[in-house]
């Protein structure tokens, strides 16, 4: 403001102004819960939520250091509820309280830019950690991550809305992220980082918009690239250091943790990957091969590495299958760059009808994080679907039963489930399901006769 740097200490101390590189109490030794600037109409405006009140904003309109010169104070929505967070989006004030998100017009004016948010959630957690994107306000609650679209309207985006999410087996404890709260998010270039909480443990999310070239969906791309002990707290400096203050109440694991962006704000940078002496898993999205009744043989899993790849990095490939709660590993583990495929031992632990692949990067004490960039370009699963039979079976009279009865038993296999089978003059018998009973003409020595035609799916082991 001003040429100036200032930082709130809510009621218990003074604010604090940053001349040079040294902090000290600001002119008139005012205080304040948090601040903002304002275009307050023509004049450029510093607003600060009065730390007596709480649910007061004050306006200080000094063009130069700020003195305790704060003025025209207006409350925001209801009096009960304190503000949580001031945000600055294209000249609007917004304030964000306990109970939902309020407008601050050109003069000072506000009204609820979320009014059917439920009241019966007040939570005094609620705004803390939201930030402005563009020409859009998005709000942390107890129930979930909103998004305010400036003079349009509000929708809910956070992983509760994601209808394909859910609870993945291999996330250690009995949660999931989408059980969680969002809290505390910030933004850089197109990416949104922001923490959901649950219990103990703090997920890391990130997300973005998306954008031409993305298959449809959800109006969030959103990963969880991090699980680590509570955390209440995000920011980013001016090097692109995304900053996570720890909250945990195991005092061993409160700890302050630092991850290095790229330029555009994305994770994708050279060197500084992971940490020494840990594991570092990736789980990917199910795969459902075929319909969801269709069972497949996995064959043999390929990945793609390039860069710092030695005995500091064991990559274990693994997969997930059907419900399993533990991942089944499969090979040795791959400790070099190239292009390398593990096969699953046949007839064991390879049948499944969906699956879920999983990555786990193992780092020892010699890993040298800062210096090292190990790479992963791509996964590829490669999958043995059923042998179809195809069966034809003459349509006419036998003893004991007609041509009608034959069609009508056979037709009723169809999509049954797994049937026995036997060929004519042989005992032997192989297990297939029928999924296609057609009319059919066939070859004789007379010429033609009309069959039925069976179609079947078949599993056999090599």
């Amino acid at each position: 403001v001003n040429g100036n740097w200032y930082a709130p200490m809510g009621s218990g101390a003074s604010a604090q102004k940053l001349t040079g590189v040294t902090w000290a109490d600001v002119t008139g030794t005012w205080k304040a819960d948090h601040l903002s600037t304002y275009q307050k109409g023509v004049t450029p405006t510093v607003a600060r939520v009065n730390s007596t009140t709480q649910h007061q904003v004050d306006f200080n309109e000094d063009t130069g250091a700020i003195g305790d010169n704060w003025a025209n104070g207006q409350k925001a929505g209801d009096s009960s509820t304190k503000i949580t967070e001031l945000l600055e989006a294209q000249g609007l004030l917004f304030v964000c309280k306990e109970d939902s998100v309020y407008e601050f017009g050109v003069e000072a004016e506000s009204r609820n830019a979320i009014p059917f948010l439920d009241r019966g959630k007040v939570d005094a957690d609620n705004g803390k950690g939201s930030f402005a994107f563009g020409d859009e306000i998005v709000y942390m609650t107890k129930g979930d991550l909103w998004r305010y679209r400036i003079g349009r309207g509000a929708l809910p985006i956070g992983l509760n809305t994601i209808r394909s999410w859910r609870k993945l087996p291999s996330i250690k404890g009995s949660s999931s992220a989408k059980d969680g709260r969002p809290a505390f998010g910030v933004s850089v270039g197109e990416y949104w980082y922001y923490l959901q909480n649950e219990g103990q443990l703090s997920y890391l999310i990130q997300a973005r918009k998306r954008r031409e070239g993305d298959p449809e969906g959800h109006e969030l791309i959103q990963h969880s690239v991090l699980t680590i002990p509570l955390s209440k707290g995000l920011g980013v400096d001016s090097h692109n250091r995304l900053w996570i203050k720890g909250a945990s109440t195991d005092e061993t694991t409160r700890d302050i943790r630092v991850i290095q962006l790229a330029e555009d704000g994305s994770l994708d940078i050279s060197n500084r990957k992971g940490q020494a002496s840990a594991n570092h898993k990736i789980d990917f999205d199910e795969r459902n091969p075929g319909q969801p009744q269709d069972r497949v043989q996995l064959r043999r899993i390929t990945v793609d590495t390039e860069g710092d790849w030695d005995a500091t990095t064991s990559l274990q490939l693994k997969v997930l299958r059907n419900t399993s709660a533990l991942a089944e590993s499969v090979g040795d583990p791959i400790t070099s760059a190239s292009l390398t495929t593990r096969n699953w031992t046949l007839g064991t632990n390879d049948i499944c009808y969906r699956f879920r692949p999983q990555l786990t990067l193992t780092t020892n004490s010699s890993y040298a994080p800062k210096t090292s960039d190990p790479a992963l370009l791509r996964v590829i699963v490669g999958i043995r679907f059923p042998e179809i039979v195809r069966i034809v079976i003459p349509a006419k009279d036998a003893p004991g039963i007609t041509a009608l009865d034959i069609e009508q038993n056979l037709r009723r296999l169809q999509n049954q489930g797994v049937v026995t089978f036997r060929r004519p003059g042989d005992i032997a018998t192989f297990s297939a399901e029928v999924f296609s009973v057609t009319d059919t003409m066939y070859a004789t020595e007379k010429g033609f006769a009309h069959g039925l035609e069976i179609q079947c799916r078949r599993w056999i082991t090599p």
